[in-house]
């Protein structure tokens, strides 16, 4: 998903996640990608624990 040149990862955080995992994933993420600012939201959304979106 991630590509040269992406700046920026957006994650919005639905209404049943749970807030370790959460944690586990932006550190990975910020770990695998140090080039990356990562964006954590509250989305409240009911069917998906995690919508993502990646901004170049």
């Amino acid at each position: 998903m991630l590509e040269n040149g992406d700046e920026i990862v957006t994650i919005l955080i639905g209404a049943e996640t749970d807030s370790e995992v959460t944690d586990s994933l932006s550190e990975w993420l910020e770990e695998t990608y140090p080039n990356v600012e990562v964006e954590i939201h509250e989305g409240g959304q009911p069917l998906y624990y995690y919508l993502f979106s990646v901004e170049p």
